[in-house]
């Protein structure tokens, strides 16, 4: 059995039929060159191979421990994983990602005197191509407690999966994720989290690789899911905003951008653009406008353009200008 040491860093890993792609990003945890890890595998009811080879590499790796449950959901795994983790740090990897081998030791470096620890995040498509993220050219950048929305400039802010967090804060302070919520789990999570911390600090190097496999489409339900899951994100930031009038309207702004960012996610991953509810994207949109529009002179040019197509409903003309944005300028 592995020891634990006072510094081990347990990492959370939540597998759902992941049989092609579990091995490679367990084989990055493998590989850190920090020492004192957990890996914890919960494994939500695959039906295919993954538990299985989940069980065969933790045989050979006594870092490695695999829990197994029925299908909760992405949520209801890490919570698992939370409750069994030993570590006095946590870290989380979803099952299609990899980290750097220098990922945990370059976060546990500053580990000690922060709250919370976040590197860049180098993101890969289909075909191979590759975009960094982060949040400047210099080595580490520091935030107190007032500037956390800062780090959303560069799309830093919302993933779980590039951070080191504190154990304890999430235990006594009752941080776990919200199993109700499918989509945007991992920014309303972080949102409580960071009411109780003073001090952050990025580490300028993407060493979170998020791999884009293709998740693909969204069917039907799914897509209803993802309207509840925004609509719900919504609100919860409008009430932490509310509860929260020393952040700056500049930074407001960046967080409201959320919502117009989840709008256009909606309309890219539907099966077919032309089988939107757009009933239902309509009314998500108008009520989004409600509070997008009080923080539009704080935004930039691109982000004004899509704000107004959209609040027409000119969603077939948004999703050519940005897919000529994005295929000439990104």
């Amino acid at each position: 059995m592995l020891k634990m040491k006072e510094n081990t860093v347990s990492i959370i890993v939540p597998v759902y039929n992941r049989e092609k792609v579990i091995v490679r990003c367990l084989q990055s945890l493998q590989a850190q060159t920090y020492r004192y890890l957990e890996i914890i595998v919960v494994d939500d009811g695959s039906q295919d191979q993954s538990a299985e080879i989940c069980m065969t590499m933790a045989a050979n790796d006594s870092r490695i421990k695999v829990i197994k449950q029925t299908n909760g959901g992405v949520s209801s795994a890490r919570n698992r994983g939370i409750k069994e983790a030993s570590g006095k740090y946590l870290m989380f990897l979803d099952s299609d990602d990899v980290y750097e081998a220098d990922t945990v030791a370059a976060m546990m470096e500053y580990a000690a005197e922060n709250r919370l620890c976040i590197c860049g995040i180098r993101r890969i498509d289909q075909h191979g191509k590759s975009k960094d993220y982060v949040y400047d050219q210099t080595p580490v950048s520091y935030y107190d407690s007032d500037y956390y929305f800062e780090i959303d400039r560069r799309r830093l802010f919302y993933s779980v999966c590039n951070k080191l967090y504190i154990k304890e804060i999430i235990i006594k302070n009752g941080l776990f994720f919200d199993e109700n919520i499918h989509y945007t789990e991992d920014f309303i999570f972080n949102l409580h989290y960071y009411q109780h911390i003073d001090r952050v600090i990025l580490i300028n190097k993407p060493y979170y690789h998020y791999i884009d496999c293709d998740q693909n489409s969204l069917s039907k339900d799914n897509q209803q899911n993802f309207l509840k899951g925004t609509l719900a994100n919504n609100q919860t930031v409008i009430e932490y905003l509310n509860a929260n009038p020393q952040i700056p309207e500049v930074l407001k702004a960046r967080c409201y951008h959320s919502f117009l960012v989840n709008i256009l996610c909606y309309l890219d991953r539907s099966n077919s653009f032309f089988k939107v509810d757009r009933k239902a994207a309509s009314a998500l949109i108008s009520d989004a406008m409600k509070d997008m529009e009080r923080w539009l002179p704080y935004a930039n040019h691109k982000t004004r353009m899509e704000f107004l197509l959209l609040k027409h409903k000119l969603f077939l003309t948004d999703r050519i200008i940005r897919a000529i944005y994005f295929k000439w300028f990104a």
